[in-house]
Formats: C-alpha cells, structure tokens, sequence
C-alpha cells in the first residue's frame, strides 16, 4: 500500500500549524531502525506535494552528509543567507572530521528557525549507530521545544533477538527499561514506549506522539497484524501507530490513531 507519509501525520495532527501554513511545522524523530529513511521520506513528500516557500532538514545530533540525489536543493552549514532561500535545504553546524558524518544545532537553534518562515522542519534528535532498537542515553533525545510532532521509532528486524550490545544500542540503558533475560518482543515494545526515560523521552508537553514501527517487510502478513493489534489494544500513551517499510519505497501497511 503506497502512501505519502507527510499526509499521513497531518491526517491525525490537529495542532496550530495544521491550517495555517504561516506557522512552521516542526517535526522531531527519536528511536532507531530507521530514523534517517523516515527524515528523507518527509522531506521528498514535502518536496512533492507541499507549497513552494522553504523546508528545513536538520538534526540535533549527528548524521550522515546528505547524498548527492537531489533531495536538498541547498546544503549549507549553520544558517540560512539573507534574503531567503526556497526548495529544501539542509542545514549542520560542521562537518566531523575523518567521517562523512555532521554535527547538528542545538534544539534552541532548530526552534529559531521559524524566522526563516519554512512550511515544514524536520529534525533528526538522537542516535542508535545503524541498530533497529534503542534506550536514550542521559541527555538524549534532544527534541526542539517548539516541536509539534515527535515520531518514536522502533525497527522491526529487533524481535526475536536476544537483550545483547549487538542487537540493542545502550544496553546498559536499555536493561533499566525492560527484562533483559527474554528476547525481544512486544512486551519488550511495551515497556519501552510506556517508560517515561524510554522511546518519548523529553517529548515538549502537547506535542503530537507518533509509533512508528518500521521494518514492516521483514515480517509475514499474519506477524504483522498480530503485533499491531497487540500493540494498538495496549492503550499506549501515543495518539497515532504507523507500520510501515523503507525497504525500496515507503510502505504503509496498517495505521491507528487514538480516540483519546
């Protein structure tokens, strides 16, 4: 089932920027198993459907230097030039030395963006090192205040794994989260979206919290719906579940939103 997934987030969304474009639409992703695919894939939905005015991709931590694909029409370090810019544009304090990765802004500077009057931005807020499954760290996510929407993503090629440093980034962390003695599975999902240190830590008071189940495509249809009606029955403290793919192109495949 194709969808775009900007659309799909405003379907449910009911916050000030919902009907009027005048306000920036700023968007912050936590988690793991596919944060950077889900930052891009907002980005190309914007680029293909939204208005022609300005959308910012960004991040508070770090993350790899954009392909060359066209996704940004602009990449550029710190701040926007004067006089404005339209199209996309990629924004990083600098590049870190001997990787192919950037530093981000500090959420402060992510919520000052709303001067330069973009339509949408999207902020990258922690990392997991490539692995499909996290607990945050001690100052992490570093979620923008102003951030309307927070996506907490798991990956889903995680489950039925074993609790070890290979599977799970922080281990140490995540132990303090969930039983680390089972494999991972729904409860362990449980345990992490519910605990207030777990997937929606520090997320701004009023934002709109969406579950993101990513990896879709490493499942059979009959796992899939099993796991998210498990997990939509639970009365977790989301307003939204998407399962989705990234694999070739995005995929959505079941979606709730809270009657809450």
């Amino acid at each position: 089932m194709a969808a775009v997934l900007l659309e799909e987030l405003l379907s449910g969304y009911r916050g000030p920027s919902r009907g009027n474009r005048t306000v920036p639409l700023l968007v912050s992703i936590a988690g793991a198993g596919g944060k950077t695919s889900i930052h891009s894939q907002l980005v190309r939905d914007w680029k293909s459907h939204w208005d022609a005015r300005l959308c910012i991709g960004t991040t508070t931590t770090k993350m790899f230097y954009p392909l060359d694909d066209g996704l940004y029409d602009h990449i550029m370090a710190s701040a926007v030039p004067e006089g404005g810019i339209q199209g996309t544009c990629f924004l990083y304090r600098h590049l870190v030395e001997g990787t192919r990765k950037v530093s981000g802004l500090t959420p402060g500077e992510v919520d000052s963006l709303q001067r330069y009057e973009p339509s949408l931005i999207v902020c990258e807020s922690d990392g997991a090192r490539g692995m499909s499954i996290k607990a945050p760290g001690p100052g992490e996510p570093l979620h923008p205040a102003s951030a309307d929407i927070v996506i907490g993503i798991i990956g889903l090629s995680c489950l039925g794994k074993p609790c070890r440093e290979e599977t799970v980034h922080r281990m140490m962390r995540f132990e303090q989260l969930t039983d680390p003695s089972r494999n991972i599975g729904p409860e362990t999902f449980l345990d992490l979206i519910r605990h207030p240190e777990g997937l929606f830590k520090g997320t701004p008071p009023g934002a709109y919290r969406v579950l993101v189940l990513n990896q879709g495509d490493v499942l059979t249809d009959l796992a899939r719906d099993d796991l998210f009606d498990n997990l939509c029955g639970a009365r977790l403290p989301v307003d939204a579940i998407l399962l989705t793919s990234m694999r070739e192109n995005f995929t959505l495949y079941r979606n709730y939103r809270s009657m809450l």
